[in-house]
């Protein structure tokens, strides 16, 4: 998927296909911003659009460990000792 075809999708679209991923209450979640980046900065629209999917490839891996994250507390949260 290119950049183009992310800025045609809605913002329900881009949900929802979050949530196929695998990325639970994706429509609550504060994403990694991609403000900085400008068309100006790069020598091509090209390089442009490569760095923006770069760094939204980048965010999905990171709300991937974090659910892989909070599986494994959920998980072993029944096993730790209560405190006294």
């Amino acid at each position: 998927m290119n950049i183009q075809e992310l800025k045609l999708k809605s913002s329900e679209q881009l949900i929802t296909q979050a949530e196929e991923l695998g990325i639970e209450n994706a429509s609550t979640l504060r994403l990694i911003s991609a403000t900085a980046l400008t068309p100006g900065d790069f020598d091509s629209q090209e390089d442009f659009e490569d760095n923006v999917l770069e760094r939204l490839e980048v965010q999905k891996n990171f709300l991937l460990i974090n659910k892989f994250l909070d599986n494994q507390i959920n998980f072993a949260q029944p096993h730790i000792p209560k405190k006294k």
